[in-house]
């Protein structure tokens, strides 16, 4: 927010007028997940190159830049190639996903037996 605020009015001193910072920058880094980011290139509310501002800061990103829409229109604009694009990527992102389970539950399994081979440690001292 304070960002966009600065664009529009850079001679002010929009991080001391701007009460909610919305600092998406920092909070999309910490996104670890497959990400779709859809943005219209006729956005006049946040333009294009702050929409790829975030996308440069996410691990896993696939940008779909929706030419001449606007910020309320982009799947209007976008139309049936919108719509393919996102059941795609949802397709993809659960492929993904699934095999990231499938490997946790299999590092989980063995952390567990690791576990399991290791003598006990107790914590009390005996005769206690």
């Amino acid at each position: 927010m304070v960002d966009l605020a600065s664009e529009i009015a850079p001679f002010l001193p929009t991080r001391l007028l701007v009460c909610d910072q919305f600092d998406n920058l920092d909070k999309v880094s910490r996104l670890h997940i497959p990400t779709l980011l859809v943005h219209g290139t006729a956005d006049s509310v946040v333009p294009a190159h702050m929409g790829l501002r975030l996308a440069r800061r996410i691990s896993d990103v696939s940008v779909t830049l929706i030419p001449e829409a606007n910020h309320n229109d982009v799947y209007d604009v976008g139309g049936e190639e919108l719509i393919r694009k996102i059941v795609a990527f949802v397709r993809t992102a659960e492929t993904t996903l699934d095999q990231s389970r499938k490997l946790g539950a299999t590092e989980k399994r063995e952390r567990y037996a690791e576990t399991r081979r290791q003598p006990a440690r107790y914590s009390r001292q005996q005769g206690m």
